[in-house]
């Protein structure tokens, strides 16, 4: 008994022995790296674009696309819309602390300022963004819009 397991322990480190090898490189996995973390140089960088170039098709992914809307800054919706959602997220999470959303509007500004370190934004027309407290975590936050009149057609608003 003795005997066989001297030969299996011998078996087993030959065994290992050849594993680790053949990972190391010398007899077993051998596979090309084509990146060693450098830098090309800049000869094969124009060589690759001239062949993008040279291909139909091909050079959309080389040049830079057109800004969105033509190169004009985003529309004002656009932006009442991404702080709306923004001060949503926020409040969100104010409320889901505390149990239900900020009794008014003030509460929301000190809960914001204290948490996260932020001051209650206006919207792109110079106005405060509405909050308006619901039942228990509900709540809505919302910008006037352009005619700066709440509950018209052109209000920006997201519910919870």
């Amino acid at each position: 008994m003795k005997r066989f397991s001297t030969q299996t322990r011998r078996l087993s480190v030959v065994g290992l022995a050849f594993v680790l090898l053949a990972f190391v490189g010398l007899g077993g996995c051998k596979t090309e790296r084509k990146s060693q973390g450098q830098r090309p140089n800049s000869q094969a960088v124009e060589d690759a674009q001239k062949n993008v170039a040279a291909e139909p098709g091909a050079d959309q992914h080389v040049r830079p696309q057109k800004p969105p809307l033509g190169g004009r800054i985003e529309p004002n919706v656009v932006k009442a819309q991404k702080v709306v959602n923004q001060l949503t997220n926020y409040s969100m999470s104010i409320a889901a602390k505390k149990g239900e959303s900020p009794a008014d509007l003030e509460a929301l500004k000190g809960e914001l300022r204290s948490q996260f370190g932020l001051n209650w934004p206006n919207d792109p027309w110079g106005n405060s963004y509405i909050y308006e407290k619901g039942e228990g975590l509900k709540f809505v936050i919302f910008s006037a819009g352009k005619d700066k009149k709440a509950g018209t057609e052109d209000d920006i608003r997201t519910t919870n």
